[in-house]
């Protein structure tokens, strides 16, 4: 995954070594591709938000689809949204 690949450059590129990485939403998908690729040079994983990697087993309900495609939320949607 390009993702992690990135994520290892950068950590590389800093010469860090034994990081905690952290990932929510599609950068927990990320955060866990690093981890599963690269165990070696992590100590920890922070992930927020975020699903299993593979096929989705459950979409998401109407109601998310509905409320994300709208120009502009309220704080309600973004209950909705988040939670």
């Amino acid at each position: 995954m390009s993702l992690a690949r990135d994520a290892r450059d950068l950590i590389e590129a800093l010469g860090l070594q034994g990081v905690v990485i952290g990932g929510w939403s599609l950068g927990g998908l990320a955060a866990q591709a690093f981890v599963a690729i690269y165990p070696q040079g992590v100590t920890h994983a922070v992930l927020i938000g975020t699903g299993p990697p593979g096929l989705n087993v459950k979409n998401a309900e109407q109601l998310f689809y509905d409320t994300a495609s709208r120009p502009v939320n309220t704080f309600e949607d973004e209950v909705v949204l988040f939670f």
